[in-house]
């Protein structure tokens, strides 16, 4: 009767295991054919918004790579990096991919420069999305608008910080915006304002 209990207990996990690796490969699959559409569609509404509606499938695969293994995290993050350009998403996955990788490293020894390989891209797309999203938006901004910018470059900011020069880039980035025609003074003096205010996340470059 053991030797049987255990019998079930093996073939059940090996099911979930099977549905898990499923899940993975039908969710990858959908990924890469958003990717795609976003790429030839340039109307999308959602393609810059802070939660796009495909947000939550994209969270949800992430969550079945976590509980398959780093691999697949890894795997997960190459289509990502390809597919994905709206920035707020992409920040929420590096900074849930850090975390899982962080604990990762910790319990099996895992090298600081895996956790890079795996990271460094992802990031990079992150401020990437910013910086395009950023500069259109200034390029169009009204005074009803400032608030809303204000909050996106502070956001923005908290991205930059978690990549190796990445407050070097933000920099550059800042200086963009006040020499743009529409920055204006008071603009301007709002920003700098709430920049100073406001602490930015930033995570242990030494695993970068």
């Amino acid at each position: 009767a053991e030797y049987m209990g255990e019998f079930n207990q093996n073939v059940s996990s090996s099911s979930y295991n099977q549905y898990l690796i499923s899940a993975f490969r039908a969710g990858i699959l959908a990924l890469e054919s958003m990717g795609r559409r976003t790429i030839t569609d340039q109307k999308l509404p959602h393609k810059f918004s802070k939660n796009p509606p495909f947000g939550e499938n994209v969270k949800w695969l992430l969550d079945i790579c976590r509980k398959l293994g780093v691999q697949y995290i890894y795997q997960f993050c190459v289509v990502v990096v390809s597919a994905i350009i709206n920035p707020f998403l992409l920040h929420d996955i590096a900074i849930d991919v850090y975390s899982y990788l962080k604990i990762f490293s910790q319990t099996t020894g895992m090298p600081s420069a895996s956790i890079a390989q795996c990271l460094i891209p992802l990031l990079h797309k992150t401020i990437q999305a910013y910086c395009f999203l950023i500069k259109q938006r200034c390029n169009q901004i009204n005074p009803s608008d400032y608030d809303d910018f204000i909050s996106l470059v502070v956001h923005a900011r908290s991205a930059f910080a978690l990549y190796p020069d990445g407050m070097a880039q933000f920099n550059n980035l800042l200086q963009l915006i006040c020499r743009s025609k529409t920055c204006r003074k008071d603009l301007w003096q709002k920003l700098v304002t709430r920049l100073s205010s406001t602490d930015t996340l930033q995570l242990d470059h030494t695993t970068l």
